[in-house]
């Protein structure tokens, strides 16, 4: 529609159109929303893995736009923060059974526990279908808004699979006398729609002209206030709410542009009002890119140059309640209008992770390692790592924020960017070792120059003005007993892909 009428200027205010499509001002000059693009819903979700320090992920999505647009945008902002996408799979509920299976398959073998699903919630059924016949669990959900804010989902056969998921959602709202306006409507109202209302809720026919039989007919005394159900709950006002901003835009921008004003000061100055009939749609698609207010439920609403709503989310996460039943839980909040640092923000509500486990692994680990007796600590935030696991008997002072499961022995896991020393109760921690300050790539060529330092085995590495090592030392006969497993951990910007970075360097 906003295709259509975007050429005449016709204004369109949406409550529901996600679409980062819809920001390209070229094809929809008229086009405004009170629900934030997908564009910013995917970043946020890239900024939400970074967080957690999940280097290593899956991603799934619907075949349709709202999939294939959000999770290609995950995808590019995943890229940019140096996390690596084993897989991305595109499927719709009507696909073959076979389609289906296959993805399932992927999921199964792969190294990465956890996935990012870019799905609608009558999508992600049929895929969670299939998982729950062959019990595939264990996985880390990370959500979009469409599935993550339905209960519904939640509360089914897949409830075992999906506890501990967690995605962004549009805010929740309180609209100040929406439900005592909703339980005091009746059926004398001229609406049909209310007539219709009333005899569903209550199960009764409204008396009519028509000479017909009727099974029951209403009393006349049902009353909306004792009654609970999906009507008359306005706890979960997150859709609605944005119904309301886009309300009250329209009747701002109608006001501004149609309504009066004094063309002189003074007790007797004149009014001037705009005739309504005179009815030019431009006039309202200029009034609504200045709109600016604060709606009654405390929000500031307006539109940036693309017609698009500053990006708020809700942090949810699935836990289950004393009764054991799915319940939604704020855990945090992201405010695109905000400076970086401080867009993604937590509160004190505990997080649940896939099976109630405490942490979440960022991935299987790629290799084996015997260790080193006593690993080196050079990084400081800010750096590129390389990293590995040493296991040894002494303990490290374990950091405020852990996000990653401990090390077991034996095994090392990608490290993330800005890593630092801990110990999760087990004899071991990850070891990271700064490369270079996270600056441009000529930058590592100025650090690997200036590099040198001895192996645990006693002999000097560096390189010469060339970029060569010293003769005499022979890496390949570097065999004795001890050896240590090193994967790199760069920004994009750094590496030819993430499919590079895959290798290990075994010294």
């Amino acid at each position: 529609m906003s295709a259509t009428v975007g050429p005449l200027h016709i204004p369109v205010v949406s409550h529901f159109a996600t679409c980062a499509c819809l920001s390209d001002r070229k094809k929809y000059p008229s086009f405004f929303r009170t629900v934030p693009s997908d564009y910013y819903q995917s970043r946020a979700l890239a900024k939400l893995v970074k967080h957690f320090g999940w280097t290593w992920v899956g991603a799934i999505c619907s075949n349709n736009d709202y999939g294939n647009n959000g999770i290609n945008e995950f995808i590019i902002a995943a890229k940019e923060k140096g996390i690596c996408v084993e897989y991305s799979k595109a499927f719709f509920r009507t696909d073959p059974r076979e389609k289906i299976l296959k993805i399932v398959d992927i999921i199964k073998s792969s190294a990465s526990k956890v996935i990012v699903a870019f799905v609608s919630f009558s999508d992600l059924g049929v895929l969670l279908n299939e998982m729950a016949l062959q019990n595939v669990t264990g996985f880390q959900w990370i959500g979009s808004e469409s599935w993550i804010s339905d209960m519904n989902t939640a509360n089914t056969e897949w409830q075992h699979i999906l506890e501990g998921s967690m995605g962004f959602a549009m805010p929740k709202a309180q609209i100040k006398g929406l439900g005592e306006f909703l339980t005091k409507l009746n059926p004398a109202s001229d609406a049909a729609i209310f007539k219709e209302l009333w005899e569903t809720i209550f199960d009764c026919k409204l008396p009519t002209q028509e000479n017909v039989q009727i099974k029951q007919m209403c009393k006349g005394n049902e009353s909306l206030s004792q009654v609970q159900n999906l009507y008359t709950d306005v706890s979960e006002l997150r859709v609605a709410n944005n119904v309301y901003k886009a309300i009250y835009a329209v009747a701002y921008a109608l006001h501004n542009t149609y309504g009066c004003s004094k063309l002189e000061s003074g007790k007797d100055g004149l009014i001037a009002c705009a005739n309504i009939t005179d009815n030019k749609p431009w006039q309202v698609v200029n009034e609504l890119k200045k709109l600016h207010f604060t709606s009654t439920t405390g929000e500031e609403v307006y539109f940036d140059e693309n017609g698009d709503p500053a990006a708020r989310y809700e942090l949810l996460n699935w836990q289950q309640d004393k009764d054991g039943k799915a319940v939604s839980v704020k855990v945090g909040f992201y405010d695109g209008s905000l400076v970086e640092h401080r867009q993604l923000s937590f509160n004190n509500n505990s997080i649940t992770w896939a099976h109630n486990k405490q942490e979440v692994r960022a991935a299987d680990p790629p290799c084996s390692i015997q260790g080193l007796p006593n690993p080196p600590q050079l990084s400081k935030d800010g750096d590129i790592m390389i990293g590995g696991i040493f296991n040894f008997h002494s303990k490290w002072e374990q950091p405020a924020r852990t996000f990653t499961s401990g090390p077991k022995k034996g095994e090392c896991i990608r490290t993330s960017y800005g890593c630092s020393e801990r110990d999760n109760g087990q004899e071991g921690a990850i070891a990271c070792i700064k490369l270079a300050d996270y600056q441009p790539p000529w930058k590592i060529v100025t650090e690997l120059k200036k590099i040198r330092f001895t192996t645990a085995t006693g002999e000097d590495v560096f390189f010469d003005e060339n970029g060569d090592p010293a003769a005499r030392y022979d890496v390949l006969n570097w065999q004795q007993g001890t050896s240590l497993c090193l994967q790199s951990k760069l920004s994009p910007r750094h590496q030819e892909g993430c499919t590079e970075r895959k290798a290990n360097l075994l010294l």
